[in-house]
């Protein structure tokens, strides 16, 4: 009795067709990678690189703020600094009228036309103190404790403690001799007064620029960290993508010349 003739590629084809399945997944894994340019954007992807990359951009936006919060805090000094540099400026030409004042030559008409000067000046200086703010806050006519938020974390901030000055300066009269005499003294211990300001706006500024400086830093550097983590190496994933499509053509190939065979066989038949 001849031995039956039997066609079964059952087992080839099924394998063929798993590793087709395969290949399609990773090519569509791979073409979504390449589309964002991500290697991480899903919890399927790397669940524990997920959380730490939602941890990182946390603190690197919390960083970015409190950057921009020092910032803020910069030009409230700067604008102070500035307020009191015009109070500066206005006492110096006090000191001058009060010294032209002093002088024996000069009769009490000149000198009350001089006192018109100083008293529009010490109108200027008062003007400044009560006008001069920031986002609508007192910088020098305040003794308020203003809390800079200067990093991403609960009790990250830098006090920045403001004087009121409304009552520092002395209204001087030289229209008289000893007027400008006494005159001179005053304003030179009110400028003493207002370069101190000027000192302590100037040191504030400077520790704020330096944390600025710090918080830009370490903003960049977990900003790094993080794309060593999440970002895509493109070179890297296209040539896994071209390997899989050509593993998936082959496959597809093997398997349409398997089922040619079957046909061929029960051709001749």
């Amino acid at each position: 009795m001849a031995n039956p003739i039997t066609i079964s590629n059952t087992s080839l084809a099924q394998s063929l067709i798993g590793k087709i399945g395969n290949s399609q997944a990773t090519t569509a894994s791979s073409l979504s990678k390449l589309s964002t340019g991500l290697l991480v954007s899903k919890a399927s992807d790397n669940a524990a690189a997920l959380s730490i990359i939602s941890g990182m951009n946390s603190e690197v936006r919390g960083l970015n703020q409190a950057t921009r919060n020092t910032n803020d805090a910069i030009s409230m000094t700067q604008i102070a600094d500035g307020g009191m540099q015009s109070i500066n400026e206005a006492q110096q030409r006090i000191r001058e009228l009060s010294v032209q004042a002093s002088n024996g030559t000069l009769n009490d008409s000149d000198r009350a036309s001089l006192q018109l000067e100083v008293d529009q000046l010490q109108s200027q200086i008062s003007d400044t103190i009560a006008n001069t703010e920031f986002n609508g806050k007192q910088v020098l006519a305040s003794s308020e404790t203003v809390a800079v938020q200067t990093g991403p974390n609960a009790g990250d901030s830098t006090n920045i403690a403001l004087t009121d000055y409304s009552a520092s300066f002395t209204n001087v009269d030289i229209s008289t001799q000893a007027g400008a005499q006494s005159a001179i003294t005053s304003i030179d211990a009110d400028m003493e007064t207002a370069t101190d300001a000027q000192a302590k706006f100037g040191a504030v500024q400077n520790g704020l620029e330096s944390t600025a400086s710090n918080l830009a830093s370490m903003a960049e550097s977990i900003s790094a960290a993080r794309s060593r983590i999440e970002d895509l190496d493109v070179a890297s994933e296209t040539a896994k993508l071209a390997s899989s499509q050509i593993r998936d053509q082959f496959s597809v190939s093997t398997l349409a010349q398997s089922g040619q065979y079957n046909r061929n066989i029960l051709d001749l038949l």
